[in-house]
C-alpha cells in the first residue's frame, strides 16, 4: 500500500491500496504539491507530468525515473537521488538541488531560474537547451552536453566543467571565478585556451639590486 501525504497539513495527497514502491508504480499526471517524499525510493518509477512543487523531496530516489515535463517549482531535492533520470522540459525554478546527484540525467529544455545546484553531480548530463541561470557552485559538470544552454548570470565558480560541450551557450554575466575548463567546447565552438601571461615576471626583491643581463 502507498500513501502520500502532505509535508504540513498531513492531508493524503495519493493512495493506492495495491501499489508497492518499483518500477512498475505508475504516477503520470498525479498532483503532489507540497508532498513528504523524502527518503522514498521511486527508482524507474514513471512520473511524467507528475507535480512535485514545493515536495519535500530530500534523500530521495528517482535513479533511472521518468519524470519529463513534470513540475518542481520549489522543491527541495538536497542529497536526493536522479542518476540516469529523465527530467526534459521540467520546470525547476526555485528548486534546491544543492548535493543531489544527476550523474548521467537528461534535462534538455528544462528550466531552472533561481535554483540551487551547489555541490551538485551533474557529470555526464545532457542539459542541451536548458535555462540554469541560477546558483551552481562547485557543481560538477564533468563531460556534460551543454550546447545552447542559457547560463547567463549564473555562477559558475569553483564548477568542475572539464571536457564540456558549451558551444553555443549564453554565457552573458556568469561567473566562472577558478571554474577547471580543460578540454571544453568554449561558447565560440572553439577549445578552451587558458590564458598564458605574456608579462615579464617580477623580480624577486634580493634580485632588484642584480644588474640585468
Amino acid at each position: 500500500m502507498i500513501t502520500i501525504k502532505h509535508k504540513e497539513t498531513g492531508q493524503v495527497l495519493y493512495q493506492d491500496p495495491d501499489a508497492n514502491f518499483h518500477r512498475d508504480l505508475m504516477l503520470d499526471n498525479v498532483n503532489l504539491h507540497g508532498a513528504d517524499l523524502s527518503g522514498l525510493d521511486f527508482s524507474g518509477v514513471s512520473m511524467q507530468n507528475c507535480n512535485l512543487s514545493a515536495a519535500d523531496c530530500r534523500f530521495s530516489s528517482f535513479r533511472g525515473a521518468n519524470l519529463s515535463s513534470a513540475a518542481m517549482l520549489g522543491t527541495e531535492c538536497q542529497e536526493a537521488d536522479f542518476t540516469k533520470a529523465q527530467l526534459n522540459d521540467c520546470h525547476m525554478e526555485n528548486a534546491n538541488f544543492t548535493d543531489a546527484c544527476l550523474e548521467g540525467a537528461e534535462l534538455r529544455h528544462s528550466k531552472a531560474r533561481g535554483a540551487q545546484f551547489e555541490r551538485a553531480n551533474l557529470s555526464y548530463t545532457d542539459c542541451s537547451m536548458a535555462e540554469f541561470n541560477c546558483e551552481m557552485r562547485h557543481a560538477n559538470f564533468v563531460r556534460a552536453n551543454l550546447f545552447s544552454v542559457n547560463f547567463s548570470k549564473a555562477d559558475l565558480s569553483f564548477a568542475d566543467m572539464r571536457y564540456c560541450d558549451m558551444n553555443s551557450a549564453n554565457i552573458n554575466g556568469t561567473l566562472f571565478r577558478h571554474t577547471k575548463l580543460e578540454g571544453s567546447t568554449t561558447a565560440s565552438g572553439r577549445l578552451y585556451q587558458k590564458k598564458v601571461s605574456t608579462a615579464e615576471p617580477k623580480r624577486k626583491w634580493w634580485e632588484v639590486w642584480k644588474p640585468v643581463g
